[in-house]
């Protein structure tokens, strides 16, 4: 011990640290939740190209600092967790946001700015860079507390290993999102109230802000850009004009804004990662844009929708922009009265063909091209079935929950034929334990899909801070609360960005030794059931009469739990990796 009292120790990414110093009761491990006092030495291990992490905690009164030295090459970065008053508890405050805070930077205990009652302790996350160029070998850095005029100090040592992380993601963990409104909600001293150049600017300048994260983080931002009644929002289209023959994408001025560094890469110039165009982008295309629905069923719908179809195209190719997958999405409900059809999650087979006219309109204009088209559908109730009848019509699936019935279907169904099949769901909350985040992303790769949409995931709740409803839809907090121009990390999505890192190392074993070798050794150790027999309700009944008690379970479950899988799960997963693609990589 130090100064008034002061205490300095070092823990586990996965053991999360309320603010009188004890571990989050679902973070509780029966395997090595590591500790390490001051004067200690944390021992690390990590590929080059990628980050390793660690908590540490200063616990006492008063002002400290903690700073970083080391020689250069690892680079360090803390962040101060805040604990958010969480709703419905008198005195429950847990920790999620991650504030950025210089390297020797003055805190306290408690924080002024921060709500936890009875503060002893404040934890910081510690992310340390190792670049791809690292000598293999250790790295030491210094983790210095300062507080009461003395020092104490924690060595950290990275063992940068001779694999290296991959530059490309094996998976897409999407984290998606509608449109933009919200934007000034979350940064009101940041927008202009004024519509003009600077609004559009500044919306402009921090939906990049939020794509940034989710690339530095291993994640692709995926924002739809029109509303349920088809409606595009504003800087998600160009501007149409004329009727009939004469319509046409005239205007790509803002579109370009917004959509050209993300489609050429250099959004992403100043990241950690190595550039590249985004993985996806939804198209503003609807069926009420950029023809007028009023005119379906008739000649000059087509016409109007396909030589849009073909502008758009055209656009894409004048810029060079043929690496990123462009959607064509529907995201409307018959139930919202807009459509008389299903876009989203369609339930019923008649709007088949509704379905099969779009993609001929689609196809037929786009034929040839270089541009990444696909054909997107959200699917839950109907994915089966649309497998088949809309084989070559739709070949881009984001399936639901009840995708758990169908393995022999999925593969032999859209997998064969080379679709891309994600799945979409939910994710852990911020009273959940910490590695229940990687579950999803596991799931996935072992499953053989090739992504999973994360829906909402950057809406954490109208408050936040103080009443913080768990931020189950919420993996980035806005920054302006602390003078951030744009997001700020929750420690779920770094916890994410961590074992994507590990499932980049999986592919690679993978690809060397087979994936059913990597299966057939992960599996049994892991209880996540991932596919399920199908119920009565699913074999004996269409799709549109489905519901829960027929169905005889929840129609979307969710992750399992702490209680049902040890929170150190991932450790072992992380271990079988590392030594594996070593051993692939010295061949």
């Amino acid at each position: 011990m130090a100064g008034d009292g002061w205490g300095f120790w070092a823990c586990s990414e996965y053991r999360s640290v309320l603010p009188d110093g004890k571990i989050k009761s679902v973070d509780e491990s029966e395997l090595d939740h590591w500790r390490i006092e001051a004067g200690g030495q944390v021992k690390l291990t990590s590929p080059r190209n990628g980050w390793a992490s660690l908590r540490v905690v200063a616990e006492g009164r008063g002002e400290f600092a903690v700073r970083a030295e080391g020689d250069g090459t690892v680079a360090v970065d803390l962040y101060r967790e805040f604990y958010h008053k969480m709703a419905g508890e008198e005195e429950l405050y847990l920790p999620d946001a991650l504030v950025p805070v210089a390297s020797g930077a003055t805190l306290a205990v408690p924080d002024a700015n921060d709500p936890a009652v009875g503060q002893k302790v404040q934890s910081l996350w510690v992310d340390l860079f190792i670049p791809a160029d690292a000598a293999v070998g250790p790295h030491a850095v210094k983790l210095v507390l300062t507080a009461g005029g003395e020092e104490q100090t924690i060595e950290v040592v990275v063992d940068a290993l001779d694999v290296a992380y991959p530059d490309e993601d094996c998976i897409v963990l999407d984290h998606n999102c509608y449109g933009n409104s919200w934007i000034p909600g979350r940064y009101p001293n940041s927008v202009p109230t004024e519509a003009g150049d600077a609004r559009d600017e500044a919306m402009i300048a921090i939906t990049h802000a939020y794509h940034k994260i989710c690339f530095e983080h291993h994640g692709l931002l995926h924002m739809v850009g029109f509303g349920h009644s088809g409606a595009t929002k504003p800087l998600f289209a160009p501007k149409a004009t004329g009727a009939g023959k004469t319509r046409h994408l005239t205007d790509w001025t803002t579109y370009d804004k917004h959509y050209g560094p993300l489609l050429d890469g250099s959004a992403f110039a100043d990241c950690r990662r190595k550039a590249r165009p985004v993985y996806a982008i939804y198209t503003p295309i609807t069926p009420s844009w950029p023809a007028d629905y009023l005119g379906w069923g008739q000649k000059g719908f087509d016409v109007e929708f396909t030589n849009c179809l073909k502008d758009f195209d055209a656009h894409f190719r004048e810029k060079g922009w043929t690496e990123t997958i462009v959607e064509y999405f529907f995201n409307h409900k018959k139930r919202y009265r807009y459509f008389a059809w299903d876009g989203d999650e369609p339930r019923y087979a008649r709007d088949d063909v509704y379905w099969k006219k779009f993609g001929e309109l689609l196809w037929k204009a786009v034929e040839g091209s270089p541009v990444k088209w696909k054909f997107r559908s959200d699917s839950s109730w109907m994915q089966a079935e649309h497998w088949k009848t809309l084989a070559g019509v739709v070949n881009f699936w984001v399936n639901g929950g009840f995708i758990r019935w169908f393995e022999k279907e999925v593969h032999e169904g859209p997998m064969a034929r080379g679709d891309i099949v994600w799945t979409y769901s939910g994710g852990p909350g911020v009273p959940d334990a910490s590695s229940d985040i990687i579950q999803n992303a596991y799931k996935t790769w072992i499953r053989d899909f090739t992504g999973n949409c994360n829906w909402l995931t950057t809406d954490c709740g109208r408050e936040p801070w103080t009443n913080n409803d768990g931020a189950q839809t919420g993996l980035m907090y806005p920054g302006e609360k602390f003078g951030i121009f744009g997001p700020i990390a929750s420690s779920r999505l770094k916890v994410q960005r961590n074992a994507m890192q590990d499932i980049n190392l999986l592919e690679i074993v993978a690809q060397s030794r087979g994936k059913d070798k990597v299966k057939a050794d992960l599996i049994p150790t892991i209880p996540i059931e991932l596919w399920d027999s199908k119920p009565s309700g699913i074999r004996e009944l269409p799709p549109d009469e489905w519901c829960k008690e027929n169905l005889e379970s929840d129609i979307e479950p969710n992750e399992m739990k702490a209680d049902k899988i040890d929170p150190l799960w991932w450790q072992a997963v992380r271990d079988y990796a590392r030594k594996n693609a070593q051993e692939v990589n010295r061949g």
